[in-house]
């Protein structure tokens, strides 16, 4: 059972050339009280034809009023937070997320249309939040299902130029302050820590409330939403925190994602991972490469070079054997990837340090030489 205190997330991520969705899921029902953050990520390709009728933004909002200062600063702020946290990953600034007015537009109809419904956090536009849902056309911010078509709906009924793949993260949180809680996750930071990803949009209740000649009831969620797509790109070395890096998280609640990452009834994880709700921050790195691993080293020290038991998470490109030294294949994760999470919450203000390397199944084998590096908690 998830209480009312609880964050909350999901993700999707598709591919726009193919014509089928991808897994993954939205939150429960929103408490009767307020919530603390929560948040969604992902994306779809559920079909639906845009209400007669509705409001829903076209590209550079025509039809609609200007947004205000407030809410252009706002979208500024968010994607430049974006683009800090990727910077402190290692992407270079060449590749910062750009905003991308269809990205704005799509981004905050599928806010306004949450805001509208005023449930659960939900990448699906249809009566029950599933894909396969009916779609909610009743609902006047309704543009389509599926995040593809969402983004089609708002450029003339074609991909956006360049994307061959989509993103969707949506947090119960609004404003810039909703991207920290994004980052601190395992498959929400996914898309962000990702070269490919190119150009991003933004919006959120607040948005949503100021553009839309309709009447929306309060709730306990902003439905901040961020729509990112992504083109060819070539992926470079990152890994968080930074080297030297310090204010980081002491722990995270896996049970505010959907899938959860460390659950036994994770579909994308082979073998499951054992149900476990708070841990350590997700340590994630990224090595440039097409090949699963075959095996992995990861060692985590903390005050006196006291070990720091870890849970390993290896990407894959469907495979399912088990690299050595990973406790699970993740399908949700590319290969070269990994997520590690400590298996206590780390101490206050305290140094850690993380190792990381490793081979592939390329031959000859790709070899990661060990990444270390150190990083301080906060209070």
């Amino acid at each position: 059972m998830r209480s009312s205190t609880m964050m909350y997330g999901a993700i999707l991520m598709l591919v726009a050339g193919c014509g089928g969705g991808g897994g993954g899921g939205s939150s429960p029902a929103a408490p009767a009280a307020p919530a603390a953050p929560a948040a969604s990520g992902g994306g779809s390709s559920g079909g639906g034809t845009p209400a007669t009728g509705n409001v829903a933004l076209k590209a550079g909002f025509s039809g609609s009023s200007t947004p205000s200062a407030a809410t252009a600063s706002t979208r500024t702020q968010a994607l430049a937070t974006a683009n800090a946290l990727r910077r402190e990953a290692g992407l270079p600034a060449s590749i910062d997320i750009a905003e991308q007015p269809l990205s704005n537009a799509s981004s905050l109809n599928h806010a306004g249309f949450q805001v509208k419904r005023n449930l659960d956090l939900s990448h699906y536009e249809s009566t029950d939040g599933n894909s396969a849902g009916p779609a909610d056309t009743g609902n006047p911010v309704y543009s389509a299902i599926g995040l593809r078509d969402r983004a089609k709906f708002v450029n003339g009924g074609s991909d956006i130029a360049g994307t061959y793949s989509y993103y969707e993260v949506i947090s119960s949180i609004g404003g810039a302050p909703s991207i920290r809680f994004l980052w601190n996750t395992v498959y929400h930071r996914v898309p962000f820590m990702r070269n490919e990803v190119q150009h991003g949009g933004f919006g959120d209740r607040a948005a949503a409330v100021a553009m839309y000649p309709i009447t929306f009831a309060a709730g306990p969620y902003d439905f901040a939403t961020l729509d990112l797509t992504a083109g060819p790109k070539t992926q470079t070395l990152s890994y968080w925190p930074k080297n030297g890096g310090t204010g980081i998280e002491r722990q995270f609640s896996t049970d505010s994602e959907a899938p959860d990452p460390l659950s036994v009834g994770n579909p994308n994880q082979t073998p499951h991972t054992p149900n476990q709700d708070i841990c350590g921050p997700p340590l994630h790195l990224i090595f440039p490469t097409s090949k699963n691993w075959s095996s992995l080293t990861v060692s985590m020290t903390g005050p006196g070079s006291a070990n720091v038991p870890v849970f390993v998470l290896a990407g894959s490109d469907g495979g399912t054997v088990l690299p050595t030294g990973a406790d699970t294949v993740d399908q949700f994760l590319d290969p070269g990837e990994v997520f590690v999470l400590p298996k206590v919450k780390l101490a206050a203000n305290t140094l850690y340090t993380v190792s990381i390397g490793g081979s592939t199944t390329a031959t000859p084998a790709e070899v990661l030489s060990p990444v270390v590096w150190s990083f301080t908690t906060g209070p």
